[in-house]
């Protein structure tokens, strides 16, 4: 089943065992046949004692299902596969216990489908000479590694920042991940439309396509909600995106069965224009309130701005009343009314000098911010309070025009004064970081403001132990210990461009996901935070990872810097790693570079795009259809 042509049974117990820990999982135990039975079709429990028996302290995984190094890189790999191709996972372990022009072997009975670029990706080149058929229909194909230096870790930089994030686990110090604040974004659908909006949330139409993929489903809130119990919250905060109060039985089942010690939620109070539904939400919330066992308090904040003036002024005066004659029964049961604007905002002072003359209000509190005075406290004279607070005006510009520099520089400057001082994690009373964790209505989950996009998860497919694993990522473990500050600056070493694309966009919330798109600038982040580390004494040993990236990683800042700057991959050699990539990704990919978004020249990602032998010659000619270009000048 397995040949290898090398001396020691040490060696080749090891890659038995390499086989039996990704095939294992992929389609269990298999057949109980005898000595044909193939690696990827599953091993026959005889096959597996014999393996585990000759190195069983070689054989067994680790914690995330890694295995040790062999005791010296290996100069060559057979592998016989049943009719899948081997995986990606495989292919990068393979990769990793091989000497620089090692040979691998791999004998697939009757592969279906193409997986030639896998082993490209993996750092592997298909010998010409394979002895029958093909990659594509089976057979034997023999391919070397590709001898790497340090230097040419940037031309295949995903395949370098998936070793690392297999190999180098960092956890977040101690309690970081405890006592936690939490958002959740029950739906992306919002009645408002505000101009300012960063989301760009849109009003929900009855019978489209996004109804049901706009928002998140029971199962999915079910699934977080166990994570966070997991977790342990502080504060669990309801918010969008689009406005809660859209799923307003969602809403209130989060506000009655959240674990976190105290609950917001953020609303445009549009549905409260009618004073007998106001009273239903409120009256709603507050039951589910009360009968969360954790909960000491929910506020139920509302913005009050000029941009939202599509929202029925009545409905504010319907809060404030029924608030007003309710508080002794709201305080009790722990609900409070808050209210949210923008500094230099003229509807919110309109708002407080006209509550002022209201005989049940006692005084409005002002406070003085950049020049002007602003409404900050409502104390009415039955004992209620309201606080107000405030959020900067950002500027964002949704698919930014990086050649209009006096416009790309205000915007952002608005972001940088606006932008929360410590958006990847939040401070306990001592001191300590504490993450924030979102999940969007996608199901999306991820570590506020810290998230690089290879190692997103989401709720709908992967495990509470997945998720909470992907937090040991050197980026995430980084930002929570550093703020999101400090990876910025390491970005801005190699990729400024990418850092005021990613605030032009004006989104604090998905800055991270922005700054971070591109697997080059993942991979030196990755590898500046591996460095700083070693310098800081907390990084051990980098004995798990391939020579070149050691090499990389001891050979300083500089160098490093070096390296980035001489490879010629684009974010178009991104986007063409995926055969299945269609047009009208290509045509966004097009605009976005003409608008001087990414280091790359249209004329260079038209020609990458032509050569390209792994995108259909459909889908380039409907891409060259689109942009009134030939496929071929």
């Amino acid at each position: 089943m397995l040949k290898l042509n090398h001396k020691t049974k040490r060696h080749r117990s090891f890659v038995v065992a390499l086989v039996l820990l990704f095939a294992a999982p992929l389609l269990g135990d298999g057949a109980e046949g005898g000595d044909d039975c193939h690696v990827l079709g599953g091993l026959s429990p005889a096959h597996r004692a014999r393996a585990l028996s000759q190195s069983p302290e070689l054989a067994k995984p680790d914690a995330h299902g890694r295995l040790p190094l062999p005791p010296e890189s290996m100069p060559e790999v057979s592998l016989q596969l049943g009719s899948a191709g081997p995986s990606r996972t495989l292919l990068l372990e393979a990769s990793r216990i091989l000497k620089p022009g090692g040979k691998l072997t791999i004998d697939v009975t009757d592969a279906k489908g193409e997986w030639a670029h896998e082993l490209e990706d993996a750092g592997f080149a298909i010998a010409k000479k394979a002895a029958a058929g093909d990659v594509s229909h089976g057979g034997l194909v023999m391919a070397t590694k590709t001898p790497t230096a340090a230097a040419g870790i940037f031309h295949n930089p995903q395949r370098y920042r998936d070793t690392v994030l297999n190999w180098v686990r960092v956890a977040p110090e101690e309690g970081a991940l405890r006592d936690i604040d939490v958002y959740i974004f029950p739906t992306k659908f919002c009645p408002v439309g505000c101009s300012h909006c960063y989301f760009a949330s849109p009003p929900r139409k009855k019978g489209s396509s996004e109804e049901n993929t706009g928002t998140l489903n029971e199962d999915s809130i079910t699934k977080f909600l166990d994570l966070t119990r997991h977790l342990g919250v502080n504060n669990f905060t309801v918010t969008g995106g689009g406005d809660p109060l859209l799923e307003p039985e969602k809403t209130t089942r989060l506000v009655r069965e959240h674990p976190g010690q105290t609950a917001t939620i953020h609303t445009s109070a549009f549905w409260a224009q009618s004073p007998k539904l106001a009273a239903e939400r409120v009256n709603a919330l507050l039951d589910a309130q009360e009968k969360n066992p954790n909960s000491t308090q929910l506020v139920l904040r509302v913005s009050i701005d000029d941009f939202h003036k599509n929202v029925d002024p009545r409905a504010y005066q319907n809060l404030f009343g029924l608030f007003h004659d309710n508080w002794a029964r709201y305080k009790k049961g722990g609900l409070k009314l808050g209210i949210h604007s923008i500094h230099g905002d003229a509807t919110i002072s309109q708002l407080a000098s006209d509550l002022e003359k209201d005989p049940r209000v006692k005084n409005v509190e002002r406070q003085l911010v950049d020049g002007k005075y602003h409404p900050t406290r409502i104390f009415f004279k039955n004992g209620m309070e309201v606080a107000i607070d405030y959020s900067p005006l950002f500027k964002p510009l949704p698919r930014p025009d990086m050649r209009d520099t006096d416009l790309i520089d205000q915007s952002v400057s608005a972001f940088d004064k606006g932008r929360d001082p410590r958006p990847a994690a939040r401070t306990d009373s001592n001191g300590k970081p504490k993450g924030c964790l979102c999940m969007y209505e996608t199901g999306s989950i991820e570590l506020w403001n810290t998230a690089p996009t290879d190692n997103l998860k989401n709720i709908h497919t992967d495990s509470i132990h997945d998720v909470l694993g992907s937090f040991e990522d050197v980026i995430y473990s980084a930002a929570i210990e550093k703020g999101a500050k400090y990876i910025e600056n390491l970005i801005e070493e190699v990729d400024p461009l990418s850092v005021r694309r990613a605030k032009a966009v004006s989104s604090a919330t998905l800055f991270n996901t922005r700054v971070l798109a591109e697997p080059k600038t993942r991979l030196y982040v990755t590898l500046r935070i591996l460095q700083d580390r070693m310098k800081e004494g907390k990084q051990q040993s980098l004995d798990s990872l391939p020579a070149e990236l050691t090499t990389a990683i001891l050979g300083g800042k500089e160098k490093l810097q070096n390296f980035y700057r001489q490879t010629e991959w684009t974010v178009t050699d991104q986007l063409l790693q995926n055969a299945n990539v269609t047009p009208k990704e290509l045509f966004d990919l097009y605009q976005s570079v003409k608008l001087g978004q990414y280091e790359e020249t249209t004329a260079r990602m038209l020609e990458k795009i032509r050569a390209s032998p792994r995108v259909p010659e459909a889908t380039k000619t409907a891409f060259f259809r689109r942009i009134g270009e030939t496929t071929n000048p």
